[in-house]
């Protein structure tokens, strides 16, 4: 049996919840070592607090602040799995509204 140890690093990142993996394999076995995603997020400090009775507008905020993180870097982008791109409109919604409840 033929060691063959194979690493990918892409050079650009994507957003994602879950991975799927698919593997052919042909006469020998595979051994899958390890398999990890990054983390990469803006390091917001998240100020503003929501006390609400209702769980789902709980869960939306969280949803919220992660989306807040995972569509910044240096500068803001409309989203972190398809262009990556920086449109004035999605800055402006996203500068206001982050100004409401973080501090950089």
């Amino acid at each position: 049996m033929a060691f063959c140890f194979q690493q990918y690093t892409p050079l650009s990142w994507r957003t994602y919840r879950y991975i799927q993996l698919v593997v052919e394999i042909r006469a020998d076995p595979l051994v899958i070592d390890d398999i990890y995603g990054t983390f990469t997020g803006y390091p917001f400090e998240q100020k503003a607090k929501l006390q609400t009775q209702d769980p789902e507008m709980g869960k939306m905020m969280e949803i919220g602040w992660r989306t807040a993180r995972l569509c910044a870097f240096e500068t803001y982008m409309d989203c972190p799995y398809y262009d990556q791109l920086q449109y004035i409109g999605d800055a402006h919604v996203a500068v206001g509204l982050l100004r409401l409840g973080i501090e950089p």
